[in-house]
């Protein structure tokens, strides 16, 4: 996640992520986290392997009584499509891991993502002020489009919940 550090670490014996989650993230949505990463290996989707094996992968720093966790796993060479169109092929994948994650059956603890679909109109509220006036008129129409929209039939969110060319 954005809040989170992701730091790669390349060794002799190979590539790793120091994963630092958000301080101010939710224990149960870390683990929650960790569960999914677990569970994507059973449905057949590829994603990045924990390494540490303590308290179900989950590392802990404290300092002055601050509680910051951390993982370290396998680091997984993905593809970027910030930069490069995905074929038709990659968006045929893509959607197919989308299917398969929707398999999982078990509940997952939610945490306010600022950066998240669902969080855009309390953001924008919070945030308007601190845009231009130019930068508020291209924003004032979605603003209105997207909170008329009915989403209490929507089962699932996007994973990232931000749509972008890398997500």
């Amino acid at each position: 996640g954005y809040e989170d550090a992701n730091i790669i670490l390349n060794t002799t014996n190979g590539k790793y992520v120091l994963k630092i989650f958000f301080a101010e993230r939710d224990l149960g949505n870390i683990n929650s986290y960790i569960k999914i990463l677990c569970e994507c290996k059973n449905i057949g989707v590829q994603t990045t392997e924990i390494l540490i094996d303590f308290n179900n992968g989950l590392g802990l720093f404290e300092n002055n009584g601050v509680k910051t966790y951390y993982i370290i796993t396998k680091f997984f060479e993905g593809k970027n499509f910030q930069n490069i169109t995905p074929t038709i092929e990659d968006i045929k994948k893509v959607t197919q891991y989308l299917s398969k994650l929707n398999t999982l059956n078990f509940e997952v603890d939610k945490e306010y993502d600022a950066w998240g679909l669902k969080a855009f109109p309390d953001e924008y509220k919070k945030k308007k002020d601190k845009l231009t006036p130019e930068q508020n008129l291209l924003i004032t129409d979605i603003y209105s489009y997207y909170t008329k929209l009915d989403m209490s039939n929507f089962s699932k969110s996007v994973i990232h919940g931000d749509m972008q060319r890398k997500h």
